[in-house]
């Protein structure tokens, strides 16, 4: 059984790796484009809220009716958002199905339309509203996060694959291809040698079969390692010109941004650190109060003594 095996690496490597290297592409160009529809779905949304919440700063107040505000707010966001479809959409209920009958976006939805889904990123910022009116900051890290990660098209390719996981192995690939050329050569290497056994050494002339096998076999066994480094450079070729993984991560900090500032404005603005340079110089008039009142005690005590 596993000298079945080992000959079927030894023969079918190069095949293996092409078959690998193809798949890889066709998920990395499905992952590269669900990357592309990202940022135009999260960069719309957070291009409309940083520019409604600059047109609307608050004083140094705080907003009192935070669930008020709040809706009102992603109710702007929402009428500005544009009404062209940029999503596919991977599975349809049947309410949707009577909604995009006739319809030529049957098969997509539009960036609003997605926005106020059940699964959309109004819903989800609906649902974790309790951070936005903590005195505290939170961790926007965190938050971003968890809201993201109810978004079926940032967490799924296309709706079946997990993007992270699909990029994670695409970043490790080229050295994967790297490995199978060296696992091929050392394969073929493994199953050439004992054909040396096989060799007269008293008549050469007779061996010469023997020895063609045994350099066809070595020269095979090699060219897999030079398909491993190929496939290698193609992918780390496209992992640097097009790369997925900073894609997502310049998405995640421009939501987490948007979410940062959308609690302060709720907060009037006021980060902890204004609030101690309001309090601070009242804690220190009261600290020197303090000390002028205990140097006056320790006077007392000594005029008594």
């Amino acid at each position: 059984m596993t000298d079945a095996i080992l000959y079927f690496f030894s023969n079918y490597m190069i095949e293996c790796m092409l078959g690998l290297l193809v798949s890889a592409l066709a998920f990395r160009w499905l992952a590269y484009k669900s990357c592309k529809y990202d940022q135009v779905y999260f960069h719309t949304f957070t291009r409309e809220m940083d520019s409604l919440l600059e047109a609307e700063k608050q004083s140094s107040d705080e907003i009192e009716d935070i669930d008020g505000y709040l809706s009102s707010l992603l109710k702007k966001v929402t009428s500005k958002l544009p009404t062209r479809s940029i999503r596919f959409l991977p599975k349809k209920d049947d309410k949707e199905k009577q909604r995009l009958k006739g319809s030529n976006a049957s098969q997509v939805l539009s960036l609003n339309d997605y926005m106020k889904s059940e699964k959309g990123l109004i819903a989800s910022i609906n649902s974790e509203s309790g951070a936005f009116k903590s005195h505290y900051p939170p961790s926007f890290s965190d938050l971003t996060a968890k809201v993201m990660e109810n978004d079926e098209h940032w967490v799924k390719l296309f709706g079946f694959f997990r993007i992270e996981g699909v990029s994670r192995i695409i970043d490790i690939l080229p050295g994967i291809f790297i490995v199978m050329g060296i696992l091929g050569t050392f394969i073929g290497i493994s199953l050439a040698l004992p054909q040396i056994g096989n060799i007269n050494f008293d008549n050469i002339a007779e061996s010469g079969n023997i020895l063609s096998a045994f350099v066809d076999s070595v020269t095979f066994a090699m060219s897999t390692s030079i398909m491993g480094i190929v496939c290698s450079i193609i992918m780390t070729f496209l992992n640097t010109l097009y790369p997925i993984s900073d894609m997502r991560d310049e998405v995640f900090k421009s939501v987490s941004n948007t979410f940062e500032n959308l609690w302060y404005s709720i907060h009037g603005g006021t980060t902890i650190e204004k609030q101690l340079i309001k309090v601070l110089p009242k804690m220190l008039d009261k600290m020197d109060e303090l000390v002028s009142l205990k140097k006056v005690e320790l006077k007392s005590t000594k005029k008594g003594a």
